[in-house]
């Protein structure tokens, strides 16, 4: 009787650890959050995604905000670069089990004649106000040539819910 159970015992681990080969992981999300009123000098240099200001923010029955709420809406913005202004739109690829920081960006949509997207934007200054970022910009015109470019652009926290960082 005590070798069926060991037998038992065997196959029934040898049966539950083919399973488990065949098993995929899924999910995940590489991407951090700052919400604004937490930035200060110690994230000068830090490598983020804008995110504006969000008119329709999804909270939790306890007042609390995760990660899908700050990129799960679409929100909007303005930033002025050497006088011009870009309204942007805010592109967000989010998936049901996951979401990747390369797949989060801006994107003009007042720029009629090319398309211009703000990738990373790298925090250069700050203070109770504003906060100053060198913003990557990818510039594709109808040749479909892409020009790449760094600006310096200054936007008022009052603007921003906070910026996402790759973990």
């Amino acid at each position: 009787m005590c070798n069926y159970f060991k037998m038992l015992k065997l196959i029934t681990s040898i049966i539950l650890l083919s399973l488990t080969i065949f098993c995929n992981a899924q999910g995940g999300w590489n991407i951090g959050y700052l919400k604004v009123d937490s930035i200060d000098k110690d994230h000068i240099g830090k490598v983020v995604r804008i995110d504006f200001k969000s008119t329709n923010a999804w909270t939790s029955s306890h007042g609390q905000r995760n990660i899908r709420s700050f990129v799960g809406t679409k929100d909007t913005g303005t930033i002025s670069v050497d006088s011009i202004l870009f309204i942007v739109a805010e592109r967000r690829k989010i998936y049901v089990d996951h979401g990747g920081y390369n797949d989060q960006y801006l994107e003009c949509i007042n720029c009629k004649q090319e398309y211009v997207f703000i990738y990373d934007a790298t925090i250069l200054d700050l203070d109770n106000q504003a906060i100053i970022f060198r913003c990557e910009i990818e510039t594709k015109r109808s040749d479909q040539k892409i020009i790449r470019d760094t600006r310096t652009v200054r936007i008022d926290r009052d603007k921003l819910d906070g910026v996402m960082y790759k973990l």
